[in-house]
């Protein structure tokens, strides 16, 4: 397979520029007028700590999804809303969280303070899985694929869980040191000490396009991190894609675990085709008790003639990412590479209530054809586990799930890997928020 890169665009702007709803790490919903009117209408009169629960404990007992399995408590009698929410949440329901409003807010505009990285356990080491540009960690000379010897002192076997390592690297404050050594991509090691600072967490990693030297046929290349608010962000990517009239797409939702759903419903209305504007695309179902909410493919000005839409998803692939593979099932030629999405086939609707923000699980998602409901995830077509110990930068053309997804895309041709043990220990499914809390250092 020979290919020609046209471009690799890493998009760097910091536009905000609101499209409905908050995101802040999970799904937020279409606005409907009428059960945003009731959940507003539950807003705590003060901020102590028994109006906090009743609020919590009024959106669980009536909009929220699953209220049939919500059991009758005294709100007053718990400690916080958190409690509340625990108490009150039925086993299924592994998605509906409280956060803070300082962390959703940081979220919407694309910034974090920290190092600049994500880490990944493997069971055989830890690896930096992915390094912001322009981070700290980025101008340190860190990079995605560097397998991590000793942070702040302690050996990476000693390290046994994300949740220690969060407390080795110390709080999340600009001026905090971490002193790491690591391994870059030939085994030099090397050693740093980088200080925590404010960076940009853009939601768009790559934009780039490739031609095949035999047909001369294009792809394009998007790999996208999270449904954020930033409308220019993604306008910016469309425009690159469609001013070079790419024939296939791969798009890269391994990292994805979700966000605004009116921005899924943004980037499915720009791949369904503009023969399809009008026709219904997503169906919020809420409870029995309120109507359903449509929503119909639009026109965003981007014409896509598309022959093959190819996603790259992990466990890791969530939510917003889900809807938008769904939701295109009916309207174009779809295939998954990778490894099964987590499963989140529900959305909420955040509101913030004193100095946190409330997502409870609102409305289930279905496609123009009635499909959703994937509990479990939704199956690779091709199943392609990531080698972690050979990580390269997105859009580089010899990455591997990129290289696999080209190949699968151009030729039809499927090369499946098999799972390490650290991969199959990763199958098991986690509480939605662990997508959230687990990402950005």
């Amino acid at each position: 397979m020979k290919l020609r890169r046209l471009f690799s665009y890493i998009i760097l702007t910091l536009s905000i520029t609101a499209c409905g709803g908050s995101s802040g790490g999970g799904d937020s919903s279409p606005q409907s007028s009428d059960i945003t009117a009731v959940i507003r209408g539950y807003l705590p009169a003060d901020c102590s700590v028994t109006e906090q629960n009743r609020f919590i404990y009024d959106i669980m007992r009536d909009p929220y999804f699953w209220r049939a399995d919500v059991p009758a408590l005294n709100y007053a009698s718990y400690p916080s809303p958190e409690a509340v929410l625990t108490a009150l949440r039925p086993q299924k329901d592994i998605y509906s969280y409280i956060r803070s409003a300082a962390d959703v807010e940081n979220s919407n505009a694309e910034i974090a303070v920290g190092i600049g990285v994500r880490f990944m356990f493997t069971g055989g080491g830890i690896y930096l899985s992915h390094v912001y540009e322009g981070s700290p960690a980025h101008t340190a000379g860190l990079r995605r694929g560097n397998r991590i010897i000793n942070v702040n002192g302690w050996q990476a076997e000693n390290i046994a869980s994300s949740s220690q390592l969060s407390d080795i690297l110390g709080e999340a404050a600009a001026g905090v040191q971490v002193s790491v050594t690591y391994l870059d991509a030939d085994s030099v090691q090397h050693s740093a000490v980088i200080t925590k600072a404010q960076f940009h967490t853009p939601s768009i990693n790559n934009v780039s396009v490739f031609a095949d030297a035999l047909s001369g046929k294009k792809t394009g290349y998007f790999s996208y991190d999270f449904f954020g608010s930033s409308l220019s962000e993604v306008f910016s990517a469309l425009n690159l894609l469609r001013t070079e009239n790419v024939n296939y797409l791969i798009m890269d939702l391994r990292a994805n675990g979700g966000g605004s759903v009116n921005m899924a419903v943004i980037l499915a209305s720009a791949f369904a085709g503009r023969e399809h504007i009008g026709k219904r695309l997503l169906t919020g179902r809420f409870n029995p008790s309120y109507p359903d909410i449509a929503y119909k493919i639009m026109d965003t000005g981007h014409d896509f003639v598309l022959e093959k839409i190819v996603f790259i998803t992990s466990g890791g692939t969530a939510s917003a990412s889900e809807i938008l593979i769904n939701t295109l099932k009916p309207y174009r030629d779809i295939s998954i590479i990778g490894t099964t999405t987590y499963g989140k086939p529900v959305s909420s609707m955040p509101t913030k209530f004193c100095d946190k923000y409330f997502y409870p699980i609102v409305f289930e998602n279905l496609n123009s054809l009635g499909q959703g409901r994937y509990y479990t995830g939704m199956q690779p077509d091709c199943t392609f586990y990531e080698d972690y110990t050979a990580m390269k930068e997105y859009g580089d053309e010899d990455e591997q799930l990129l290289a696999a997804a080209m190949d699968y895309t151009l030729n039809g041709i499927c090369q499946p890997s098999a799972p390490s043990s650290a991969e199959r220990a990763k199958a098991e499914k986690a509480p939605y928020t662990d997508l959230l809390t687990n990402r950005v250092r």
